[in-house]
């Protein structure tokens, strides 16, 4: 509750900073902990970062004061009771969501041993990219668009829809290439130790490659079921997530057995992509156009930009593994991805994509802002 207040506030670092440090508090907690106490372990330093996290958030809320307060201030337009209405198809959604997972994990239990845990390192990391870039600029956003949406500003609302929805894809769209090409390298050096052989980084990459082909599907949906939220509206994208939900598993079943762990995460992204086309059309009609046909020449420059990438990536991974650590790691890894990087750049400048033009011009002004303050230092 208090992370959300602080994002409807606009103050996102104070929001942000303390769950990080909570996390870090819980890693370290762990690391000297966990051989004295065991699995208990995870208990106390949940507990303790939770309550220092929730603790600091608190203190920077202003109206810390209004919890406290008996009895509550009155609340004549009903915010509350309209809160309430609106939650309930949240419920039905966070169940149906959490349905489709448990539905995942037990057809792929019935899988020869290590397939389930394919899917959940896979995941991890898919689940690790969409926090730190996607979520992070959808969160922003839908801080702003619950604010035009309250003002009645239309247009400007589907002005900032179709901007980070372009943004979504300009970002995601080159990274999803250099994961699945990358898709190998990624996973040997993050998981291959111990247990976690040569056959399990092979077995975990195809499974991976499928979820990084839904970078872009997953992090359109996050914009799209918040734009809905925003307008007040929780009973589209539940309804046609709970469809999709029955989509995912009934594909699951079909592919279990020809597929395996593949099958079940290519049943999870067809579903998610089938649910953004349904509400980007819907979110389109409802606000009298949120596409024109700027997006066809946007399009077409990001499939050339990404197949510019797509070239770079494939000409260095091809260059040979090195023995240790450390070499594997620059020539793997560290070099393919900073050669589709710089492919990136060089081509978005090119092809004059907007969305490049925009982040350039962001950075020369924060530079000159920089440059301003290091003078008046001096």
């Amino acid at each position: 509750m208090t992370y959300t207040v602080l994002n409807a506030g606009r103050r996102f670092l104070q929001a942000a900073w303390p769950e990080a440090a909570a996390k870090l508090l819980i890693v370290v907690g762990l690391i000297v902990l966990l051989p004295m106490l065991g699995p208990y372990a995870l208990a106390v330093v949940l507990g303790v970062g939770a309550f220092f996290w929730l603790l600091i958030q608190l203190l920077f809320i202003g109206q810390r004061q209004c919890f406290f307060k008996h009895p509550l201030p009155p609340d004549p337009d009903n915010h509350f009771t309209k809160v309430l209405v609106l939650m309930g198809p949240l419920v039905v959604g966070v169940v149906f969501s959490h349905i489709s997972g448990i539905v995942d994990n037990m057809l792929a239990s019935t899988l020869p041993k290590g397939q389930l845990s394919c899917l959940g390192y896979s995941r991890k990391i898919i689940d690790a990219i969409l926090l730190i870039g996607p979520v992070a600029l959808t969160t922003v956003v839908y801080s702003q668009l619950c604010h035009l949406a309250s003002a009645g500003n239309r247009q400007e609302f589907t002005y900032l829809v179709g901007r980070a929805f372009r943004l979504l894809i300009y970002f995601t769209v080159p990274a999803a290439c250099t994961l699945i090409v990358l898709k190998e390298p990624i996973i040997r050096l993050l998981f291959e130790r111990g247990a976690f052989t040569a056959a399990s980084t092979a077995a975990t990459a195809q499974t991976f490659m499928v979820y990084a082909f839904g970078l872009t599907t997953l992090s359109i949906e996050i914009l799209l079921v918040q734009s809905f939220f925003a307008l007040s509206d929780t009973k589209t994208p539940v309804k046609w997530g709970v469809v999709c939900v029955l989509l995912d598993i009934v594909l699951a079943i079909i592919l279990l057995r020809p597929l395996a762990s593949f099958g079940i995460a290519c049943a999870f992204v067809v579903s998610k992509t089938v649910k953004i086309a349904i509400l980007a059309v819907l979110l389109h009609r409802r606000l009298g156009g949120l596409f024109d046909f700027t997006i066809i020449t946007f399009l077409v420059k990001m499939t050339l930009s990404t197949i510019c990438v797509w070239v770079a990536l494939q000409f260095l991974s091809a260059i040979n593994t090195g023995d240790s650590f450390l070499a594997a790691a620059v020539l793997d890894l560290i070099m393919p991805a900073a050669g589709a990087l710089v492919t990136f750049v060089v081509s978005s400048g090119l092809l004059k994509i907007e969305e490049f033009n925009v982040l350039v011009s962001l950075v020369k002004r924060r530079r000159t802002v920089v440059q301003k303050l290091l003078g008046e230092l001096k």
